[in-house]
């Protein structure tokens, strides 16, 4: 086929293309905070040994293997820290410090299984007092020397003033060291100031240990004006840092400290909320199960001696040579970089078919997965016996630590942003969904000033406001009613009207979240949404009670309508429109997020409830009203347009973006004569109209490169 061929055919689907949702098929995945089916931890890939003592701490405490191994990776990569640097080019180094966190409600098993290391690094802190004393006992020899040799230099300066002389410049010696800080293995709270100092006594790196990392990102930029953020971000590279704080400079070598802990689900949003810094995206998150009963097992100690001794091993890595850090990388070998090519690749076409936080992450996943096999390869040389460190990092590692990012961490990782929110329309979209759900009842008006004030506490303008409302509007959850009855001169009063289906109960919100999820990929939708992985048809159970909970109309496609509610010419075109998406991806060898694998009667009958009102009971009410073609509402009466010979009823503010998706002129186009006229667009149309452009203009560009290369 042609480029110009291809090019007509792309533009031809995209112009067919139909919102996915709409009033009778809002999209739920908005207000989706399910953990939903996630893999579980393959403890293969930590090694035989280390995989041994992982899996009989777990025992122990009761708890899954991924509450003790994902833990694990992080305290064991933070305990190497810069005193190894995983490098995959002359130019391109990390060191092996990872951030994990483990989500889970309260009583879940994120505290035991993070004990189960903790009380091995309490050990090994006691077993290092002699050496830490020794420390002391040499730091105070160094105080004490300093002072002698500046009493002396004092002298000095006194005798050359007398004799008339050059006062003699102070000796190295006579500096003093300043005061003594014990080197530790991890801390659980400390400013930013002491964090600094313990980096001095621990150049390779520091660990903050915690059972709720809510508490340190909740408050991080409570007192200092956003500055503990910069920190923190900056905490993760180990580059060089200068603190100033309290007319007091503290110089940094490598910044680098290793964050381990848990969070609960419903904290996660106001712990990342705000711009998207991120933050998020430096975490390895997982969201195991709740443990199962289990017996008790006597098989692991209070402090298991592998956990120890693995510790330990890491610990010892650093050397420090005339007070500095000596820096040793180790690279990859041929076979283990030509892997990590790939999954570069990998990162690369995952990153242009997503956006906002989703995006944010799998940015990160290259730095993630050369991180993740550093710490492998030291992890399993660590849980073996005496033998000299590696100096390379083979292929198995590479491939194990691909296969964690890829099959485990990057799955719960769109969990945990889900709860966070996609992007921050995401956020404010469910926001404003869950308040109308806690502060209005079925059926009674919202105003836009109503969703600024109070659910969005004036956080946006009413313009964004309303281009937020209607974004939600698309999504099928609440649509535009003019008051006509409102006093005095002036604009018509327009206030909002939610779906009653927003007030369903919990399980249903369940089932439809999960009906959205197998839907994903059908049209365009408003607001972009991630389905839960797992299994995608659902259960028997779920499909026999979606069936039983659709409308007779539904069940009987038969009956005669009247002719207002037939369907018009644009939407009997529907079924053609995912035939045509489905020759662009098999010609193009692109999937985008239109495209559509269910059966052309499935959009149909779809489309014919979108034409019908429904009453309480799902039964088929016939109305005398004209429905907008492009929203279906028919409240305010939509006006009648003459487009390609045919009559159809379209609302002003939807005429635009009717027009824009199927590139049609309007005879005579009544939007057109109110630009004339200096009338104003409203928001609606001119954004889904931008939106309609911008997804057309990406299925250009993919599909020139497909054809150039």
């Amino acid at each position: 086929m042609k480029k110009e061929d291809a090019v007509k055919l792309v533009d031809r689907a995209v112009a067919r293309m139909e919102p996915l949702h709409d009033w009778n098929s809002p999209d739920w995945s908005i207000l989706d905070d399910r953990r939903g089916d996630l893999p579980d931890f393959p403890i293969e890939c930590l090694g035989k040994s280390a995989g041994a003592w992982v899996k009989r701490a777990a025992d122990g405490a009761g708890v899954t293997p991924a509450h003790v191994a994902v833990p694990a990776l992080g305290i064991a990569s933070s305990l190497t820290g810069m005193a190894r640097r995983a490098s995959a080019s002359s130019s391109w180094h990390y060191p092996m410090t990872c951030w994990t966190a483990v989500v889970g409600a309260s009583g879940t098993g994120k505290t035991p299984g993070l004990d189960a290391i903790k009380r091995a690094l309490d050990e090994v802190t006691r077993n290092n007092r002699n050496k830490i004393d020794a420390l002391r006992r040499q730091h105070e020899t160094k105080v004490t020397a300093a002072k002698a040799a500046r009493d002396q230099w004092k002298k000095r300066i006194e005798e050359a003033m007398e004799a008339g002389r050059a006062a003699p410049q102070m000796p190295e010696a006579a500096t003093d060291p300043g005061k003594f800080i014990a080197p530790r293995l991890y801390i659980s709270s400390a400013t930013i100031e002491r964090v600094g100092e313990l980096l001095q006594a621990r150049p390779q790196g520091a660990l903050l240990l915690m059972d709720e990392l809510a508490a340190l990102f909740m408050n991080m930029s409570r007192y200092s004006g956003g500055e503990d953020n910069q920190f923190w971000l900056e905490a993760w590279n180990g580059s060089s840092s200068i603190i100033e704080r309290m007319n007091r400079s503290l110089q940094i070598d490598h910044l680098l400290v290793g964050v381990v802990g848990g969070v609960q689900p419903d904290k996660l949003a106001r712990s990342f909320e705000g711009d998207q810094d991120g933050m998020y995206a430096r975490f390895l998150f997982a969201w195991p199960p709740v443990p199962a009963f289990r017996p008790l097992t006597d098989d692991a100690t209070e402090a298991d001696p592998d956990i120890q001794n693995v510790i330990s091993r890491l610990d010892r890595l650093a050397e420090v040579a005339d007070g500095n850090l000596v820096k040793r990388s180790i690279p990859l070998s041929a076979e283990a970089r030509a892997e990590f090519e790939e999954l570069r690749k990998w990162a690369y076409r995952e990153r242009e078919a997503l956006d906002g936080r989703e995006r944010d992450w799998v940015a990160k996943a290259e730095a993630h997965v050369l991180r993740l096999s550093g710490t492998l390869c030291l992890l399993d040389w660590a849980s073996k016996t005496d033998t000299d460190p590696p100096t390379t990092i083979a292929l198995d590692y590479m491939r194990a630590a691909i296969r964690l990012v890829r099959e485990y961490f990057w799955p719960h990782a769109r969990a945990a942003l889900r709860q966070i929110g996609l992007s921050d329309r995401h956020v404010n979209a469910r926001r404003v969904l869950r308040w109308i759900r806690a502060h209005r009842r079925p059926g009674q008006d919202i105003s836009r000033e109503d969703i600024r004030r109070d659910a969005l506490g004036q956080k946006l303008d009413a313009e964004w406001t309303s281009e937020l409302l209607a974004a939600i509007a698309r999504a099928g959850w609440v649509r535009e009613k003019r008051v006509d009855n409102h006093q005095g001169a002036g604009r018509p009063v327009y206030r909002w009207e939610a779906n009653p289906a927003l007030w369903t109960s919990a399980a249903q919100t369940d089932r439809k979240a999960a009906q959205t999820a197998e839907r994903t990929g059908e049209g365009i939708s408003a607001i972009p949404a991630i389905p839960a992985t797992g299994n995608e048809n659902g259960s028997e159970s779920e499909k026999e009670a979606a069936s039983k909970s659709k409308p007779l109309w539904e069940l009987n496609n038969n009956k005669k309508r009247p002719f207002s509610e037939r369907p018009s010419e644009t939407q009997r075109s529907k079924t053609q429109a995912h035939k045509g998406t489905a020759e662009i991806a098999g010609i193009a060898g692109i999937h985008p997020k239109s495209a559509s694998t269910k059966k052309p009667q499935q959009n149909t009958e779809k489309l014919q409830a979108g034409n019908r009102a429904t009453s309480g009971n799902g039964k088929a009410v016939p109305t005398d009203q004209h429905r907008c073609a492009l929203c279906g509402s028919a409240n305010p009466p939509p006006n009648r347009v003459s487009v390609d010979g045919l009559t159809i009823h379209l609302h002003r503010g939807c005429e635009d973006a009717y027009m824009a998706r199927h590139q049609r002129v309007a005879e005579p186009s009544r939007s057109a004569a109110r630009r004339q006229n200096g009338s104003r667009k409203t928001p609606m149309a001119d954004e889904r109209s931008a939106q309609l452009q911008r997804e057309n203009d990406q299925l250009r560009e993919k599909l020139d490169r497909m054809l150039d290369g």
